[in-house]
């Protein structure tokens, strides 16, 4: 049977994500009643306005989503 998604976890697997925009939208899935959790900061210094975080850091950010047992692991903008 299938189950709810309750939790997501977010991540910024490609460019960033302005906080203003990030805010918004982790608002919009809270009022959904879903629990949220965001993993990479939307104002990384090593962000270099294309990437939202060096390659390894954008890696590691997914893979502790993937592994921080969220029911599903989102992306916060499109690639």
């Amino acid at each position: 049977m299938h189950r709810p998604i309750q939790t997501l976890a977010v991540v910024a697997p490609s460019g960033p994500v302005p906080r203003d925009r990030l805010r918004a939208g982790l608002r919009v899935l809270e009022d959904l009643g879903r629990t949220v959790e965001v993993f990479f900061d939307p104002e990384d210094p090593a962000a270099d306005g294309f990437l939202a975080a060096p390659d390894t850091a954008r890696a590691a950010a997914f893979l502790a989503a993937a592994a921080s047992g969220a029911d599903a692991v989102m992306a916060a903008r499109g690639g």
